[in-house]
């Protein structure tokens, strides 16, 4: 089990090409259009600040970590068998999710000074 700050480093610019090449794929499988151009930007900025405030603060939460991001997009993928829609909508529900938990690190780290 080998560690290293590189190692470290490289795994988290991995985990954030994976993000966005989940929510570009989610976006690209439901068809491109005004609406899901909106919830795709704002999926992948709910992707991207909770770990970059996470990193400037100090302030985490595991309900708004990555394993949540992939489990809506599971859960999202299976519901879209029945019905495209549910891509739009899992889009949608992780960019307002996870953008709240990002506003949330912020308030807690205006708090804390």
């Amino acid at each position: 089990n080998l560690k290293s700050k590189f190692g470290g480093i490289l795994d988290a610019y991995l985990d954030r090409i994976a993000d966005f090449l989940i929510i570009f794929g989610i976006f690209l499988a439901y068809g491109i259009d005004t609406i899901s151009s909106i919830a795709f930007l704002i999926a992948l900025l709910g992707c991207i600040m909770p770990s970059y405030i996470y990193h400037l603060s100090g302030i985490r939460s595991d309900l708004f970590g990555r394993d949540v991001r992939l489990f809506i997009v599971f859960i999202g993928g299976i519901l879209a068998t029945l019905n495209k829609e549910f891509l739009l909508y899992t889009l949608l529900f992780i960019g307002i999710y996870m953008n709240v938990g990002a506003i949330s690190f912020l308030l807690q780290a205006r708090k804390k000074g």
